[in-house]
């Protein structure tokens, strides 16, 4: 840690970890010459949604709400193949081609998909096995974002097999206004695209998870899903781990990316 506040001297602090009055009895201080750290004899639990953060000298460093670290991990196959008929099935008579919009790692490797049908949603999927168990898997998948033209696009991620759980994800990718659905989840901002996520937790019972894509779910986002709706909507870069958030993404191939095991870290 470095000292923002001022000069290191001799008994400055050097650094606290801090969280709001009355969730932390105490903190770790560090003082400059003296190696130990100050523990407080008497903690209380953590207050949820409170997230703590770093205070170095007089500056705070106020960080996000403690997550998962995640290893590389991606159980979707062919994430970015969703011209791969075999492994991403049609929804409806969905046309795809190959996007034009330079995908997030600079390659030309996103897909186009379209709907311009007022009778069927029309989309992409991928189904995986999945053990009955009552792990949340995080489902991701880049978006591109438009300009003039305005529709609502989004995914279901569903667990079946035995009791269904399932989450809707909807986004307006010419505003960026979007909705999880009252699920945990997010749109993150990466320049030319979106990535939007949402989390959807087993209830041990199924043993299959699916990812459905739709080009267009509404005619606008405030008017909600009608199959009427038409548009297109160029995505890339699909991913399904386990946890309470998106990890970095991994391209796959015919094989799944699984490293090892979420670990909490705060």
């Amino acid at each position: 840690f470095t000292n923002i506040g001022g000069t290191p001297t001799s008994g400055n602090r050097i650094f606290e970890l801090y969280a709001a009055t009355g969730d932390i009895g105490g903190s770790y201080t560090g003082t400059n010459g003296n190696t130990a750290m100050y523990v407080a004899a008497s903690w209380v639990t953590l207050t949820s949604g409170r997230a703590p953060y770093f205070r170095t000298g007089s500056t705070a460093i106020k960080g996000r709400t403690p997550r998962t670290e995640h290893p590389k991990q991606n159980l979707f196959l062919r994430s970015q193949e969703q011209l791969n008929t075999t492994v991403w099935t049609s929804i409806g008579t969905v046309a795809r081609s190959a996007s034009a919009i330079k995908a997030p790692d600079g390659t030309m490797t996103a897909v186009q998909i379209s709907d311009q049908s007022a009778a069927e949603y029309r989309g992409v999927q991928q189904s995986i096995a999945v053990t009955k168990d009552k792990r949340s898997a995080v489902v991701s998948i880049f978006i591109a974002k438009t300009t003039g033209t305005t529709h609502a696009c989004g995914f279901n991620a569903t667990f079946s097999g035995g009791t269904t759980a399932g989450i809707s994800i909807r986004l307006d990718p010419a505003t960026g206004t979007y909705s999880t659905g009252g699920a945990v989840g997010a749109l993150e901002d990466y320049g030319d695209w979106w990535r939007i996520w949402g989390r959807v937790t087993n209830n041990g019972t199924n043993n299959t998870l699916a990812l459905g894509m739709y080009a267009a779910t509404g005619a606008t986002f405030a008017g909600g899903d009608t199959v009427a709706a038409t548009g297109v909507t160029d995505i890339w870069g699909a991913q399904v781990n386990w946890g309470d958030g998106p990890a970095e993404y991994v391209n796959t191939g015919a094989v799944a990316v699984n490293t090892g095991t979420p670990r909490r870290i705060a």
